[in-house]
């Protein structure tokens, strides 16, 4: 049997939560259409404040990232470089064996 770390329990638990939330939401009585209008007024904010933090990330995390990669990028291009100059010095002395023992 396969070892579970219990991921698949909260995914449930946690879908399970919200399904039920919103099944009564949509069979609450006539009366609670404030309670609809609030939560949909709530969930519009939060929204647009989750909306506003991204927006607030990239702009502090995006020159970072372009700063990372553009000191990574030069050294990985001279990394396979290497490799492919290194491969290609293999392959012409495993050439030049290879001939010397026809001989």
């Amino acid at each position: 049997m396969a070892k579970d770390s219990g991921g698949s329990f909260i995914t449930g638990f946690l879908v399970g939560g919200i399904v039920g939330l919103a099944v009564g939401i949509l069979l609450a009585s006539p009366e609670d259409s404030k309670t609809r209008k609030d939560i949909s007024k709530k969930t519009d904010e939060f929204k647009s404040k989750a909306n506003d933090l991204a927006e607030r990330f990239e702009e502090n995390v995006k020159p970072s990232v372009e700063s990372i990669r553009d000191q990574v990028l030069p050294m990985a291009e001279s990394v396979v470089s290497s490799v492919k100059t290194f491969s290609k010095s293999r392959n012409s002395s495993s050439d030049t064996e290879q001939s010397s023992e026809k001989i």
